[in-house]
């Protein structure tokens, strides 16, 4: 039988929730994680944030509805799996706004050292698609270069599938 998944709009609450669901299904340490964002991208300072689908919409806080790269860095490193590869496939322009509020958005969940006391660091490997100011290629309506690569990546050494899904590593990646 075929289990049926409804997916998000990609909201920020719709996106919390599915990552500390995902999260709670981790095992222990040993699992590895990845977690991979596909849409648009800001850049302000030394900072990056990804936009969500209701990014804009609430005018008392316009910035709210976008990842913070760096806060959910920091909440991930605190997480159980210890291999986390955490992709954004998305444009990052420079935004005046954005740089004059380089704290903005949302990491999505706390950073909370207890849950990794006494365990080895994470091994956390961030990859953006693009240089910041520059453009995710695709050809209209098709997967881009970036989710091509990642694609080529899970059928090749990266993974193989099975019966029960994909058999994914994040260190052959």
């Amino acid at each position: 039988t075929r289990d049926i998944h409804t997916v998000p709009r990609g909201t920020k609450l719709e996106t919390r929730d599915a990552l500390i669901k995902a999260l709670s299904l981790v095992g222990g340490p040993d699992d590895q994680f990845i977690f991979y964002f596909a849409g648009h991208g800001l850049s302000g300072g030394v900072n990056d944030f990804y936009l969500l689908r209701d990014f804009g919409i609430d005018h008392d806080g316009p910035l709210d509805a976008m990842i913070n790269y760096s806060e959910l860095m920091a909440g991930m490193r605190s997480q159980l799996p210890s291999q986390q590869l955490l992709i954004f496939d998305g444009c990052r322009d420079v935004n005046e706004k954005v740089e004059a509020n380089q704290t903005g958005g949302s990491g999505l969940i706390p950073a909370d050292p207890a849950i990794r006391l006494g365990l080895q660091p994470v091994l956390q490997c961030g990859v953006h698609s693009t240089e910041r100011d520059a453009l995710s290629y695709g050809k209209k309506g098709a997967p881009s270069v970036c989710a091509q690569a990642f694609q080529r990546a899970l059928d090749g050494a990266a993974g193989k599938r099975s019966l029960t899904g994909w058999n994914i590593t994040s260190g052959r990646i």
